[in-house]
């Protein structure tokens, strides 16, 4: 509950100095009024709020380890296939730079 107050606080008080400026550059003397919405929660409506906030959470994390070795997993299949199918052709290709392709001409 302090922790959602004073972000709220924070908040406003990062947005004045912009609403002023916004005033006077119209031309408007009179400074805007500004409203604040507070929101009170009871302590289960808070705790199930947190609860639900730290399961999205960790779903994420989950999804992007997840997405991450099926990548990691995915290239190395594709590698395997590769050399298997081509059991020579590494050699030659680790062997082709000279010095003939590595000057400037």
């Amino acid at each position: 509950m302090k922790t959602v107050i004073a972000a709220s606080l924070m908040i406003a008080a990062s947005l004045a100095p912009n609403v002023a400026l916004a005033n006077e550059s119209q031309g408007d003397s009179s400074p805007a009024m500004e409203t604040m919405t507070i929101t009170y929660r009871s302590a289960i409506d808070y705790a199930l709020y947190q609860y639900t906030i730290e399961l999205l959470s960790r779903f994420r994390g989950e999804i992007y380890t997840s997405i991450h070795q099926q990548a990691k997993s995915s290239t190395l299949a594709m590698s395997k296939a590769f050399t298997a199918s081509n059991p020579n052709t590494m050699t030659e290709i680790a062997a082709a730079p000279t010095a003939k392709h590595l000057s400037l001409e």
